[in-house]
This record gives C-alpha cells, sequence and structure tokens, in this order.
C-alpha cells in the first residue's frame, strides 16, 4: 500500500468524526469515524517495515476490528428503523453466526484473521439485509445514507477479492481505494437529521 489512499481515508474519516460530533450523532458513528482515522494514521509508519508477515497480521487485526465496527453500525441501523423484537431476531440471528464462525477457526494466523474479517463483513451486510424482509419499515434519508454507506464500504472491501485488480498500478490504486465511495455515502448521512423512526406497535 502506498500513503496516497491512508491520506485519504484519513481525511474522510477525520471529517465524519468532525460532522458527526458537531451534528451529536451516534456515538457509534463518532467511534468508527475515530477508528479509521487512527487505524489509516497508525499505518504510515508501517509502509517501510521490512516484515510482510508481520504488516500482514497488523493490517488484518485492523480490518477484523474495522468489520466489527461496521456489523455494530449496521446493528444500530436495525434498532432505529424498526421494531425491538425485529432487532433482537435480527441481531441474535446473525450475532450468533458470526460468533460461531470466528469460534471455530480463530488463531492468530492472518488466514484466520482474514477469515473472522470476512465474517464480520457479510454479518454487517446481512443484518442490513434484513431490513428488505421487515414489512413497513420507514427509512429516514440519515439512515437510508448510512446502510448505503455500510453497503459500499462492504463491496468496496470485497473488491480484493477480484484477481485481476492485481493486474495493473492504476487497478491496484483502485483496490486500495474501493471503500472511498462509502466513507463519504457514510460521513454524508451525519449531516442528514436523524429523526425518530421507530414502528409503532
Amino acid at each position: 500500500m502506498t500513503a496516497a489512499p491512508l491520506f485519504v481515508h484519513i481525511a474522510i474519516a477525520a471529517t465524519g468524526l468532525y460532522l458527526a460530533i458537531r451534528a451529536n450523532r451516534s456515538m457509534v458513528l463518532r467511534v468508527y469515524f475515530g477508528f479509521v482515522a487512527l487505524a489509516a494514521l497508525s499505518c504510515l509508519p508501517l509502509l517501510s517495515h521490512t516484515s510482510t508477515e508481520w504488516y500482514r497480521l497488523y493490517f488484518f487485526s485492523f480490518e477484523l476490528a474495522h468489520n466489527a465496527l461496521l456489523v455494530a453500525l449496521a446493528f444500530w441501523i436495525v434498532t432505529e428503523i424498526c421494531r425491538p423484537e425485529w432487532a433482537v431476531a435480527a441481531g441474535v440471528f446473525w450475532l450468533a453466526l458470526l460468533v460461531l464462525g470466528i469460534a471455530h477457526s480463530f488463531s492468530l494466523s492472518t488466514k484466520a484473521l482474514l477469515d473472522s474479517s470476512i465474517a464480520a463483513e457479510f454479518t454487517a451486510g446481512g443484518l442490513l439485509l434484513s431490513l428488505l424482509l421487515i414489512p413497513g419499515i420507514k427509512w429516514p434519508k440519515a439512515h437510508a445514507l448510512a446502510a448505503a454507506g455500510i453497503a459500499l464500504i462492504v463491496l468496496g472491501q470485497a473488491i480484493p477479492e477480484l484477481s485481476w485488480f492485481n493486474s495493473s498500478e492504476p487497478l491496484h490504486l483502485a483496490q486500495q481505494l474501493g471503500d472511498v465511495p462509502g466513507l463519504i455515502v457514510l460521513a454524508c448521512s451525519t449531516a442528514q437529521r436523524y429523526t425518530e423512526s421507530h414502528e409503532t406497535a
């Protein structure tokens, strides 16, 4: 990874954090943006590190923590826009699958960390997909933008799985910036007004 994508992530995450604090948004959003900014900043000194395996372990550990925060964001959206019983059902189902998947093969190897990270990524996407199956949901603009941002981040992180993206330097750079559109949309969601949207019984 080059330094340019890291600076892009730092700038967007810092902007999102500033907007979230200024607009008094959910603590989950503030923690997420703060984590992204700090994680990208902490990776800068590692760009010249000679141990590739050490760098991979460090990177995938942060990636796992990042995707765990994506799960928290997705669950926050679920609890905000649907009835409590639906939120509990969706949360228990997807989080149980995540815990079982991680517990089945957990270790500190880069492969295990990558597998756990991907599992968390799919859990975040699964929580959002659950909303499509719940009847009568109203989508405030801010929550719709936040959900779209998370979905774009998940899709952007799937780009490295496409082997042809490693064929040239421009595409390799695009790979490193794959989650940027989602970060931008998620940051924009903090500029929208969050309204009470729980369904009434």
